[in-house]
C-alpha cells in the first residue's frame, strides 16, 4: 500500500508531503512530493549496496536501503514519519457538561414520556394490576365486585411461546469474495459467547418487552469482573432505563444520542468512582434548578417544582441516587485523501486547509470531504461528573439496541395499548356480572311464629331445608314455609360478554387457542395453521431479526479486538471433539495464527461476510422433518439420512453411523454377488473353450 509521509523542515522552514508507492517486482520505486515554496522533489527507493574492503580503514563500508528525497532548488530533506496532527486538548468544564447531560436526559424524557406511560400501563395490564386502587377501594366498601379476568396474559404468553420454540441462532455467510472458514469461524465462536449469555432466554424477554410494552432492549458491553482478557456481554436490558434522541429509522443510524439511567446505592456509588464524593442528597436544588434554567431556559422542566427534580435523581428514603449516562455521536468534518488508481486510501483527521491544499498538488491524490463521528461517554450523579470520555470502541456506534413492536413518529407501542380500554371493560362486565348475580340469584322462605311447634323443629327446618330428603314437624300442613325463587339473570349479559372476547382476539390478532388438529391433519398441516393464525404479527419477529443482524455485526467487532488465535482455538477445539469443521476440512487440519489473521482484516463484516439467522430451533427442526416425512410418504426419493438429520432423537449420529454400515454392507454384499456372477461367467466360458479345442 503507497504511503503518505511528512519531510522534516529545512533552511526557510518550509516542509513537502512525499507520495511513496510500492515497489515493483525487482524492488525499485519513485515517489514525490507536494509543492511548497515553487518547487517539489522526486523520491527513489535504492536498495543497499556493498562496497569493496578497505585495508586501510579495516572497514567494509556501503549505501543503505531506503527512501531518499532528491536533491531540488538546491536542497534536500529527511523523511519523517505518518503526519498525523493529533486533536487539540479538551477544556472540560464539570458544571457545564453536567447541565447539557440533564437537557439531554430532560430532552429524552419530555420526547418519549407518553410511549413511556403507555408501555408501563400495558405492563400493569399484562400483570394483573388492572384496576385502579382508589377505585377498587371504593367498590369494595360497597360490597360490590371488583374482580380481573386478564384476557391479554395468555394472548401475550402464547405468542412468546411461538418464539421460544422458533428462536433462531445468528449464523453469518461468507460475501461474494468473502471466506467461508471466516464465516464457519465467527458462526462457532458467537454460539459459544452467546451460550455463555444464556442468550436464548435473554432474547426471549426482550421479545416480551416489545410485545407487551412496544420496545425491548438489547445492550451489548465487555465485562472484565472475572476475565482479565474480557467476556462479550449481550443481555435485556429494561426497556424504560434508556430513552433515545430523535430518530425515525429503528437501528438508531439517524440518532444523535441516547440516555441510560440506572438506580445505585451510594455506597455502590463511591466504590465506583472513589475519586468522585458522591453525596447528591446534600446538592441544592433550587439553586441546581435555577443554574439549569438559566442556561436552557426552563425548555424542558421550566414550571416543575424542586421536589419533581429531586425525586428524579435521588430517593432519600432508599438512599439511592440515579446514575445517568450519556451516549452522543460528536460529528466532525474531515477529509479523506484517496489515489483511486493505487488503491490508496488515508483519513486526514485534523489537518489544516494548508496541508489538505499542499497535498493536493500531489498528482493523482484527491480529497474528499465527508462527516464522520466519534461516540462520547458521560456518566453523572445528582450535580456531580464522575466519568467523560472518548472510549476506544471495537464498534463505534450504539451499543445499545432496540425492538421495536411499532414505531411511528417518534411513539412506540406493543400489542396491549389497543386494548387497554376493552380489558378494563371487560373487568367491568364482569364484576356487574357478579353484582347482578348476587342480586337476581338469591330465594328465600317466608314463615311466621305459628308455622313450627317449637323452636327446635324451625331451627332443624334452616338446617335441612336444602337438602333432599328431610322430615319436618308443622303446627298446619296447610301452611308450610313458602319458597320465594330469584330473578333470571338477564341473557343480554353473557351476549356482551361473549362479544368482548370476539372483539379481544379480533384486536389483537392471536389466536392460537382456537387452533384444533383433525386426526387427518399432518403436521405440516397443523404447522401452517399456526403460520396463517400469527401471519398479522409477522413484523414483530421482523423487527427482531433486524435488530439481531446488528448484533450480529457488532459481535464481529468485539470478536476481531477481543479473542486472541488461541481463545479462537480452545472454542474451536470442542468443536473439533463433536466433529466440527472449516469449509468442509476438519478444525484440527488448521493453524491457529492463519485463523487469527484471517478475522482480523478490516471491515470484515462489510466486505466478507453478511449476518443471517440460522432455522435450527427444536421447532424449526420438527417442522423440516415433518415436512420431509410428508414428502417422502407422497413418494418422492428423500435419503433416509436427510430425515434423521432434523428428526428430534437423541444420539442421531449413532443411528446415521448404523445407516452407512448397512449401506457399506449391502454395497460389499451387491459387489460380492457380483464378482460371483463374473467369475461363474467366466467359468462357464473356459468350459465352453475347452470343449470346442
Amino acid at each position: 500500500m503507497p504511503e503518505l509521509v511528512r519531510t522534516a523542515k529545512v533552511g526557510n522552514q518550509h516542509v513537502h508531503f512525499a507520495y511513496l508507492t510500492d515497489p515493483d517486482q525487482m524492488g525499485s520505486a519513485v515517489g514525490i512530493t507536494s509543492v511548497a515554496k515553487g518547487h517539489r522533489h522526486q523520491v527513489e527507493l535504492r536498495q543497499a549496496q556493498e562496497a569493496a574492503f578497505d585495508p586501510i580503514t579495516n572497514e567494509q563500508a556501503g549505501s543503505e536501503a531506503g527512501w531518499f528525497v532528491l536533491e531540488a532548488d538546491g536542497h534536500t530533506h529527511e523523511l519523517g514519519g505518518v503526519y498525523d496532527p493529533g486533536l487539540p486538548d479538551r477544556k472540560v468544564d464539570d458544571k457545564k457538561l453536567v447541565m447539557e447531560c440533564l437537557h439531554l436526559y430532560h430532552k429524552a424524557k419530555d420526547r418519549e414520556q407518553a410511549s413511556l406511560q403507555e408501555g408501563r400501563e400495558a405492563d400493569d395490564l399484562y400483570t394483573h394490576k388492572q384496576w385502579d386502587q382508589s377505585t377498587k377501594d371504593h367498590l369494595e366498601r360497597q360490597q360490590r365486585a371488583a374482580v380481573t379476568v386478564n384476557k391479554v396474559e395468555s394472548k401475550v404468553d402464547n405468542l412468546v411461546g411461538y418464539q421460544r420454540q422458533n428462536r433462531t441462532d445468528i449464523k453469518y455467510l461468507p460475501n461474494e469474495n468473502g471466506d467461508q472458514v471466516v464465516a464457519d469461524v465467527l458462526n462457532m465462536v458467537s454460539k459459544n459467547l452467546l451460550d455463555q449469555c444464556y442468550w436464548g432466554r435473554e432474547e426471549s424477554c426482550v421479545f416480551e418487552d416489545s410485545v407487551v410494552a412496544g420496545r425491548g432492549v438489547i445492550n451489548v458491553y465487555m465485562d472484565f469482573t472475572t476475565n482479565i482478557l474480557g467476556d462479550i456481554k449481550v443481555e435485556r436490558f429494561p426497556w424504560d432505563d434508556v430513552m433515545f434522541g430523535p430518530h425515525e429509522k429503528v437501528d438508531l443510524s439517524d440518532c444523535d444520542y441516547l440516555v441510560k439511567s440506572k438506580w445505585y446505592s451510594k455506597n455502590k456509588l463511591q466504590e465506583m468512582y472513589p475519586e468522585v464524593e458522591v453525596e447528591p442528597e446534600g446538592t441544592d436544588w433550587e439553586e441546581f434548578k435555577h443554574k439549569y434554567d438559566a442556561d436552557y431556559g426552563g425548555m424542558v422542566h421550566g414550571e416543575a417544582s424542586t421536589s419533581s427534580w429531586e425525586d428524579d435523581f435521588v430517593n432519600v428514603d432508599r438512599k439511592q441516587y440515579r446514575m445517568i449516562e450519556v451516549w452522543k455521536k460528536e460529528h466532525r468534518r474531515v477529509h479523506v485523501l484517496v489515489n483511486p488508481d493505487d488503491g490508496f486510501y488515508f483519513a486526514a483527521n485534523g489537518w489544516s486547509k494548508s496541508d489538505l491544499a499542499a497535498v493536493k498538488t500531489i498528482p493523482g491524490i484527491r480529497a474528499i470531504p465527508r462527516v464522520i463521528f466519534k461516540m462520547r461517554v458521560t456518566r453523572i450523579a445528582g450535580d456531580k461528573l464522575l466519568e467523560d470520555d472518548y472510549p476506544d470502541l471495537a464498534y463505534n456506534d450504539f451499543h445499545v439496541i432496540p425492538v421495536y413492536a411499532k414505531y411511528r413518529n417518534g411513539r412506540f407501542h406493543g400489542k396491549i395499548r389497543g386494548v387497554k380500554d376493552l380489558q378494563l371493560l371487560v373487568n367491568k362486565s364482569y364484576s356487574q356480572f357478579i353484582d347482578i348475580i348476587n342480586k337476581v340469584a338469591n330465594y328465600g322462605w317466608f314463615y311466621d311464629n305459628e308455622t313450627f311447634p317449637s323452636e327446635r323443629e324451625r331451627q332443624q327446618w334452616e338446617r335441612f331445608a336444602s337438602t333432599p330428603g328431610f322430615n319436618i314437624k308443622l303446627n298446619d300442613v296447610k301452611k308450610p314455609p313458602e319458597k320465594v325463587e330469584g330473578q333470571r339473570f338477564p341473557a343480554e349479559i353473557v351476549a356482551a360478554i361473549e362479544m368482548f372476547n370476539n372483539d379481544m382476539r379480533e384486536i389483537m390478532n392471536i389466536n392460537l387457542e382456537m387452533i384444533g388438529q383433525s386426526k387427518n391433519d399432518s403436521g405440516v398441516a397443523l404447522r401452517q395453521k399456526i403460520v396463517q393464525q400469527l401471519i398479522g404479527n409477522d413484523f414483530l419477529f421482523d423487527n427482531l431479526s433486524f435488530a439481531k443482524k446488528k448484533l450480529g455485526r457488532i459481535l464481529v467487532s468485539y470478536i476481531q479486538r477481543y479473542y486472541s488465535a488461541e481463545r479462537i482455538m480452545r472454542i474451536l477445539g470442542n468443536e473439533a471433539q463433536q466433529g466440527g469443521e472449516l469449509a468442509g476440512q476438519k478444525i484440527s487440519e488448521y493453524d491457529p495464527a492463519e485463523i487469527h489473521k484471517l478475522l482480523q482484516e478490516k471491515d470484515l463484516s462489510q466486505y466478507d461476510v453478511v449476518v443471517s439467522e440460522s432455522q435450527e430451533s427444536p421447532s424449526a427442526m420438527m417442522g423440516n422433518f415433518l415436512l420431509l416425512l410428508d414428502m417422502a410418504s407422497k413418494g418422492i426419493p428423500i435419503p433416509p439420512t436427510a430425515i434423521i438429520d432434523f428428526a428430534p432423537l437423541p444420539n442421531k449420529n449413532k443411528i446415521l453411523e448404523q445407516i452407512a454400515q448397512q449401506q457399506q454392507q449391502e454395497f460389499e454384499r451387491e459387489q460380492m454377488k457380483y464378482s460371483t456372477e463374473i467369475q461363474k461367467a467366466q467359468i462357464a466360458q473356459h468350459g465352453n473353450n475347452q470343449g470346442v479345442q
